[in-house]
């Protein structure tokens, strides 16, 4: 029994005369500087809580499963997503045998299921992130395209239910959940297929095991990252100097382990997978792709044949990165991630609006310092928050095209620095505090 169980006990006992009368008030003292000295997170069940946040994130989930099904209707058994055919057909692939990264096998297995494009949907993601993708390509296209699209919703919700809990001092309430469930870009997400709500997951269990202080685990989460390592760049390259400059070799070793377990079954089914992803790479031109961002917009302007500038705002972004480390020596991840994730996706070379919701926890942390606000200022928060990701979707609608959303990220990274402007101060020196 504790020292907090003990104290009614020792009150008790002292009524009936058990305890010497010059010793018990000193001894019931201590009992209560010992219980008032154990921080509640320690006294609380972190269990009830947890199974709390997966009820809701699994109701929320039902409930939007439900609306899409009624909108469906009959058609359900032609259900498709718009790019997750690369992922099955790569999967298939990898599964039988084969080359995942060969265009004319990746061509005749999405033409099967209805693809109408001549050229194949590619799969541009590192090998590593076929063991997320291989459970599903078990399945008939139609059924796993379904369960892709629950997979994706749980894990949005169910990691913006982990940041809520790094973000806020009571990490209870439906916040997270309405905050998630009205963030555009993530609604975005779940109807393009792709697997970026992975990452999401993986700077959640991060920033959620670096605060528990568990930097094996951590490093394990990061290896998520490396999914589409290029949206988060500014990201990775500060963990580097993180585990350089402090030498945080456990959690370097999390994150080369948690790599090399997704790219085991890889190697596996297949052993020249890493060799057949670099030919492919080395075959289609990424380097002179366009995207639809900054650096697209530079090569619109000044010429589509200067593929340099497709990376040409990398180097403000490095030029952040090198301000905010010399500012900073030492890296408050749950405070400055936020900040360096929104100027890592507008300095990527290559990002789409299906990928923001990586963005999504610099709304959680906003939301979560809005706690101590007045009411007033915490609806107003809400309202300009809706309103915008209303005309995210509203432009989404009218233009399609991501060369229409190129306003997006400036967007979440002016609200973000508003509202914590406008927010009481961090506990800790932070690099998105100064910035803003």
């Amino acid at each position: 029994m504790d020292a907090c169980g003990k104290l009614p006990q020792a009150k008790t006992r002292r009524a009936r005369g058990d305890f010497d009368s010059k010793k018990d008030p000193k001894r019931i003292q201590s009992l209560q500087l010992t219980c008032m000295s154990v921080p509640q997170p320690v006294l609380a069940r972190s269990r009830p809580q947890l199974r709390k946040s997966l009820f809701r994130t699994l109701l929320l989930l039902v409930a939007l499963l439900l609306g899409w099904g009624a909108l469906r209707g009959s058609d359900l058994r032609q259900f498709s997503l718009s790019d997750f055919g690369e992922y099955w057909a790569a999967g298939r692939l990898l599964l039988a045998g084969g080359n995942p990264y060969s265009a004319a096998a990746l061509r005749g297995l999405q033409s099967s299921v209805g693809f109408p494009q001549q050229d194949a949907i590619m799969m541009w993601n590192p090998p590593w992130a076929l063991s997320l993708v291989l459970p599903f390509a078990l399945l008939p296209y139609q059924m796993a395209s379904l369960l892709w699209l629950a997979v994706n919703a749980f894990l949005i919700l169910f990691s913006a239910s982990i940041l809520w809990k790094v973000f806020s001092a009571s990490g209870q309430g439906y916040v997270p959940l309405i905050l998630a469930g009205t963030f555009v870009p993530g609604l975005i997400n779940l109807r393009a297929g792709h697997l970026t709500p992975f990452m999401l997951l993986g700077i959640a269990g991060f920033l959620g095991l670096q605060r528990a202080q568990r930097p094996f685990l951590a490093g394990a989460s990061a290896a998520l990252w490396l999914l589409k390592p290029h949206l988060l760049w500014l990201v990775l390259l500060l963990l580097g100097w993180d585990i350089v400059r402090h030498r945080r070799f456990r959690l370097l070793l999390g994150l080369l382990s948690g790599t090399a377990v997704l790219l085991a079954v890889p190697l596996l089914l297949q052993p020249a997978v890493l060799q057949e992803y670099v030919s492919a790479i080395r075959a289609f031109p990424m380097l002179a792709s366009y995207a639809p961002n900054f650096g697209g917009l530079l090569r619109m302007a000044f010429g589509d044949q200067h593929h340099w500038l497709q990376f040409a705002p990398c180097l403000p972004g490095f030029a952040f990165l090198i301000y905010a480390v010399a500012r900073h020596q030492e890296s408050h991840w749950e405070h400055s991630f936020a900040l360096l994730a929104l100027v890592s996706f507008i300095t990527s070379p290559y990002g789409w609006s299906y990928d923001e919701v990586v963005l999504l926890p610099a709304f959680l942390q906003i939301a979560g310092r809005m706690r101590e606000q007045p009411l007033w200022l915490r609806w107003t928060g809400l309202g300009i928050y809706l309103t915008a990701n209303a005309a995210v979707l509203l432009v989404s609608l009218w233009r399609p095209h991501d060369a229409y959303l190129l306003w997006t990220s400036p967007m979440w990274l002016l609200l973000y620095c508003v509202g914590l402007s406008v927010t009481r101060p961090d506990p800790v020196p932070s690099t998105a505090a100064n910035f803003a």
